[in-house]
């Protein structure tokens, strides 16, 4: 095959396979074309899943009519450091407990390096809100550097917490020792710092007085 050629299919249009016209080579019933290996006409040619093409990849976001994104066009996705209660325990930026969230109460993590906050896609039907669709996907980094892809999420939660009815954004994902993770944007929306060695969150809000959660 010619090094200018699309190389996704080895192609037999034309008399450069064994002398063939490629009339042998039987047609592929997926994209209607002739070629000898597996047919990826359905499936994005970045992360091989079927439903989007390359350019609207949610790995990588919107690049427009570019084969390739732009180096300021990468997808960054979020980011969650502790899912498990061994992370959780080895990580200095966290507290955990119980909290009433909706009509169920929830064992919370409060993790300022989670970029989000999220909820374990085992509890979601136990919450009395329905979930809604991301468009493209959601994608969030693990600890073990492994990217997943969340295709739901819960909007307007919410949380009790010393009185106060809060509300968070959730993104479902497949969580282990915690219902829930509370990160950065809902901390940020409470102005909350994280006491680690009280094993507390105090929250300043800017409309209200001081409150604070103990784990």
């Amino acid at each position: 095959m010619h090094s200018g050629q699309d190389k996704r299919y080895k192609t037999v249009n034309d008399e450069r396979f064994n002398g063939s016209s490629g009339r042998n080579i039987p047609e592929c019933p997926k994209c209607t074309k002739r070629h000898l290996d597996e047919c990826r006409a359905k499936a994005c040619y970045k992360c091989g899943k079927e439903g989007h093409i390359k350019r609207n990849c949610p790995l990588w976001g919107q690049t427009g009519n570019k084969a390739e994104p732009k180096k300021d066009d990468k997808y960054v996705p979020t980011r969650v450091f502790s899912i498990t209660q061994a992370e959780a325990e080895a990580s200095p930026s966290v507290v955990s407990g119980q909290i009433p969230m909706a009509n169920t109460t929830c064992k919370v993590l409060f993790d300022s390096g989670a970029t989000h906050s999220f909820i374990a896609s085992t509890i979601v039907n136990h919450i009395n809100a329905p979930s809604e669709l991301f468009t493209m996907g959601f994608g969030t980094m693990l600890p073990s550097g492994e990217v997943v892809i969340s295709r739901n999420w819960l909007r307007g939660i919410p949380v009790r917490i010393d009185g106060r009815e809060l509300f968070v954004d959730l993104i479902v994902l497949d969580l282990f020792d915690f219902d829930v993770i509370l990160g950065m944007d809902f901390l940020t929306k409470y102005g909350a710092s994280i006491d680690c060695k009280q094993k507390k969150v105090v929250f300043t809000p800017e409309d209200g007085e001081t409150f604070e959660f103990r784990g």
